[in-house]
């Protein structure tokens, strides 16, 4: 028998064993078991006599078998005891809540204590046995919730608390709800705190930042958990995760803001003409370079035929370089990959500069020359006329751009390509009323000396 080989290894510890109350079982790894003491023969209904002992797992009720799989791991990987609550389900299919703690005496082989929550009068227990009854509940809400105690440390959270704040269990519990919540949000978890202190429910919106850093929206509610004697014991977290309907009142709030930036830049350029469009697009390239906090915008400009390009504009943010000197005349077939790329309108993003691909090669190095970690290019035309293009530089960071900012700059490269070939289209109409009008004056010239002669 199983038993028989656990007696002769840990014969001593027995006799103390079997004059516990608590339920007492050792355990393989695998979850077979080896001993059970007259405790855990009455919780489990077995025999510790019998011939073939069942698999532990066969005894945790269905609803905590992943939460025990989980325990038992973190016992065996760990040197050092763990708890949890579970209910287990006996041979008769009798349900019993129980604390169970459990170590590791060697690789294969751990202890169990479970001790029945109903024979604890605590508050405390009181509390876990009140939790434990909607455990089931619980563990499956999409909702976070988590139990504090009176210093804000966290002693329970569920499965969706813990992926709220992208930690494990042990982690939570060996922090405090404060060390999630942004500094800025202080004053509000201490009005939650004062409404707690005489017994009121009440809800904050914070902002949080998770184990691995990533900032989160949080409507938290605290309600007081109080003791037999009415007394503040703890308190009850219900913790919702609103970062995605925040983030999409942000994304609306600055869709907003960039239409009525596009709206007055479309304004400004609406009676431009060939003296006032130079100063119009440097205005609009600022307001774009620092709505989106970018650190270079610029616009370049083909001539001689779209053999060349030249930078024609640019706006740089505080302590940036510009570059536009450096950016003259520069020969269209020295950058296939970025020709092929306008010549068939494409707006194109580069997230990082120093991933582009081999076919990029001078791109990449005169990118990299400015310094340029994150590039966005947008093409300038009119119909099927290629005019230019707008460069956006991010040189102190790399920037992530959302598909409505493409959106918006879009619009803004429209405005630009309408506004840049009306002007060409006036400059070209000037010069040619200047021609007939020397024309003009040349045939009158000649007239009069005709009339003179024969007069």
């Amino acid at each position: 028998m199983r038993n028989h080989v656990f007696q002769i290894k840990h014969d001593a510890l027995l006799k103390i064993i079997e004059q516990t109350d608590s339920s007492f079982i050792a355990a393989t790894k695998q979850g077979d078991i080896c001993y059970v003491n007259k405790g855990a023969e009455k919780l489990l209904e077995i025999q510790a006599d019998q011939e073939t002992l069942p698999n532990l797992e066969e005894f945790i009720f269905p609803d905590f078998k992943r939460e025990y799989q989980k325990f038992v791991q973190s016992v065996f990987s760990a040197s050092q005891s763990f708890h949890c609550i579970i209910t287990v389900q006996s041979t008769s299919g009798k349900l019993s809540p129980v604390i169970a703690e459990c170590m590791a005496v060697d690789p294969n082989l751990c202890y169990i204590w479970m001790t029945e929550i109903k024979a604890h009068s605590s508050h405390t227990n009181t509390r876990l046995s009140q939790l434990l009854f909607y455990k089931s509940v619980i563990e499956n809400l999409h909702e976070g919730v988590a139990i504090l105690d009176a210093t804000g440390s966290f002693t329970y959270t569920n499965e969706a608390c813990q992926d709220i704040f992208e930690a494990t269990a042990d982690q939570m519990m060996a922090m405090k709800i404060l060390d999630f919540v942004d500094p800025g949000n202080w004053k509000r978890m201490n009005q939650l705190n004062t409404h707690l202190s005489v017994g009121e429910k009440s809800s904050h919106e914070v902002v949080v930042k998770t184990f691995s850093g990533l900032r989160k929206f949080l409507n938290i509610t605290l309600s007081p958990l109080l003791n037999e004697k009415k007394e503040l014991t703890d308190s009850l977290a219900i913790i919702r995760d609103i970062s995605d309907s925040r983030n999409q009142e942000a994304k609306m709030v600055a869709r907003l803001e960039i239409e009525e930036i596009i709206a007055q830049i479309a304004t400004s350029f609406l009676n431009v003409t060939s003296y006032t469009l130079n100063k119009a697009i440097d205005m609009a390239l600022a307001k774009m370079g620092k709505y989106y906090k970018v650190d270079r915008t610029n616009l370049f400009l083909f001539s001689d035929e779209n053999r060349y390009f030249s930078n024609t504009n640019e706006w740089c943010a505080v302590g940036i370089a510009s570059q536009k000197e450096n950016l003259q005349l520069l020969p269209v077939q020295i950058f296939p990959w970025m020709m092929e790329k306008l010549n068939a309108f494409e707006i194109f993003l580069v997230p990082a500069v120093k991933d582009m691909p081999p076919a990029a090669k001078a791109e990449k190095e005169i990118l990299e020359y400015q310094e340029i970690k994150t590039a966005f290019v947008l093409p300038v035309h009119l119909n099927n006329t290629l005019l230019g293009y707008i460069g956006i530089d991010s040189v102190t960071h790399y920037h992530i751009w959302e598909d409505s900012d493409i959106q918006a700059l879009s619009t803004l490269a429209v405005i630009f390509g309408n506004a840049i070939a009306r002007v060409n289209y006036e400059t070209r109409l000037n010069q040619i009323n200047k021609k007939l009008n020397k024309i003009v004056v040349k045939r009158t010239r000649e007239i009069e000396k005709i009339t003179e002669i024969n007069q």
